[in-house]
């Protein structure tokens, strides 16, 4: 009986240890909430995914390529890591995942793996803390190759995406697709238009239910889309 309790002993430590391996080297790469489901949940990573409701940032610093040319690689990634450490801590503080670095921009969802009733809140609180990141960021690189001069352009949107496992079955994201990552990309690149830091769409407005200050800009037409989109600049939380 002593043997067979230290067996079980010996096997449930094992289990515990790789689990603590599994979650401290992917959670480098993947989000931790999303290890942790995984964990939970017990079932092999396989592709495949499911429509759910969530809010969809995509945000870019203007002007970055020709930032860049006036600093050394060395300052680049510097600057970058610096950046994106701040960014992802806002989205991750609300619970949410980034789901990718695309250079300079940042990809990042709210309402999964698990679910969020609050998710365009959370998206709102954590894309205004953003720009106050970065306005202390400038004032840490004034004068370095224009650095101090930078801004962010941020797009929000909520609606139904496919979100799962999804590649091949070699390499596979968890990762979401469809035409509401689509909006909110689109809406990032439209701040250039209107000269705004933040736009949303009509749909997380509504989820927002006035606890923001928001001012109605325009109906868009976004490409792929057969009905205009009327489209808002987030200015901060009401009050």
């Amino acid at each position: 009986e002593f043997g067979e309790l230290g067996r079980a002993f010996n096997e449930m430590t094992a289990g515990l240890k790789e689990k603590e391996q599994i979650r401290s080297t992917f959670k480098r790469y993947v989000s931790s909430s999303v290890v942790d489901e995984l964990l939970r949940s017990g079932d092999a990573v396989k592709l495949g995914g499911d429509t759910k409701q969530l809010t969809i940032q995509f945000s870019d610093i203007a002007g970055f390529t020709s930032l860049s040319e006036a600093l050394s690689p060395e300052q680049v990634v510097e600057f970058l890591n610096v950046y994106l450490s701040q960014m992802t801590g806002e989205v991750e503080a609300e619970s949410g995942i980034v789901d990718k670095y695309i250079g300079d921009a940042v990809m990042a969802f709210w309402g999964a793996p698990l679910p969020l009733p609050d998710h365009a809140d959370r998206a709102a609180r954590a894309v205004l803390r953003q720009l106050r990141r970065v306005a202390a960021l400038r004032e840490g690189w004034a004068g370095r190759g224009g650095l101090g001069a930078f801004s962010v352009r941020i797009g929000l949107h909520s609606g139904a995406v496919i979100v799962g496992n999804i590649g091949s079955d070699t390499r596979m994201d968890y990762t979401i697709i469809g035409d509401a990552v689509n909006t909110a990309s689109r809406l990032e690149g439209m701040n250039k238009v209107y000269g705004t830091h933040i736009l949303i769409s009509e749909d997380t407005f509504r989820l927002l239910q006035g606890r923001y200050v928001a001012r109605e800009l325009d109906h868009i037409r976004v490409m792929g889309r057969s009905r205009p989109v009327r489209i808002y600049e987030l200015a901060g939380e009401a009050g």
